[in-house]
């Protein structure tokens, strides 16, 4: 399909100015600028519990730092995103930096409107930034968390429940899924098994 020639595309530059004059989440995407549409009210709820589970979990004596929703991650010089909450560890990327650079940890929470580009395009853009170590996805539908782990052999994939807590191997921190979803109203994951119908095996004819 042919590129609209109509359609604006934007330098990095330009990208930069309009981050500084506007309150808009906004991302960047070798010329193309994408609005973030506003949160609901779980979806910013999940987010502020994620930061504050980490936060505490990270402790006073630690380098690294927890933020949520402002940041801008820089994951490559065409691309940058703006994850829910994001953990990084890196100097760098603290005090006065307008760019995190050096992420650890990322945290999208999952909307019906984003899902699908979360688990598939951003994934991968994820995967394939270095200093990536750990990828989260949380639902705001029902008590669900998914953690992407880089190992030396490749990316673990491990998913928690209600009453579950999980390692960030990369941060030394345990994380209670509870506290996620600490005062919110969002139901319980209920994963039903099919029950398995055994057939027994009729008497083999015997050979002439």
């Amino acid at each position: 399909m042919a590129a609209d020639p109509e359609k604006r595309r934007y330098t990095f530059k330009q990208y930069i100015t309009l981050l500084q004059n506007t309150e808009r989440r906004l991302e960047y995407d070798h010329g193309d600028i994408y609005f973030m549409a506003g949160s609901s009210a779980n979806h910013a709820a999940i987010s502020a519990n994620m930061w504050r589970a980490l936060d505490n979990a990270l402790g006073d004596e630690t380098t690294c730092r927890a933020y949520m929703v402002d940041r801008v991650v820089r994951l490559t010089p065409d691309l940058s995103v703006m994850p829910d909450v994001v953990v990084t560890c890196e100097a760098t990327d603290q005090g006065e930096a307008f760019f995190l650079d050096s992420p650890r940890l990322v945290v999208e929470v999952l909307s019906r409107s984003t899902e699908a580009r979360d688990r598939t395009y951003k994934l991968l853009q994820y995967q394939a930034k270095p200093s990536i170590q750990e990828i989260m996805f949380i639902s705001q539908y029902v008590q669900h968390v998914e953690v992407i782990t880089r190992t030396p052999s490749g990316w673990q994939y491990q998913e928690y429940g209600q009453d579950d807590q999980f390692l960030l191997a990369s941060l030394h921190v345990t994380i209670r899924v509870s506290d996620i979803y600490r005062r919110l109203s969002i139901p319980h994951e209920k994963r039903t098994v099919m029950p398995l119908e055994v057939i027994e095996a009729e008497n083999e004819i015997e050979d002439n």
